[in-house]
């Protein structure tokens, strides 16, 4: 088994924008830290998440 990199899909709710913002500076830092590759994927509420998770899964 080859050794893979991790790549993360960080999902970001923005419909309080405070809290979105302090939740994906934390998210990012430790992803960063450990030199784990991610994509931000912005959608204005809860309710949009599971939709773009499946358009991300989709198009790979």
């Amino acid at each position: 088994m080859q050794d893979q990199k991790l790549r993360v899909l960080v999902v970001e709710a923005r419909f309080y924008s405070e809290i979105a913002d302090a939740l994906l500076a934390g998210a990012t830092d430790v992803l960063s830290a450990h030199d784990v590759d991610f994509d931000v994927v912005t959608v204005p509420g809860a309710l949009e998440i599971p939709g773009a998770i499946a358009i991300a899964d989709a198009s790979g």
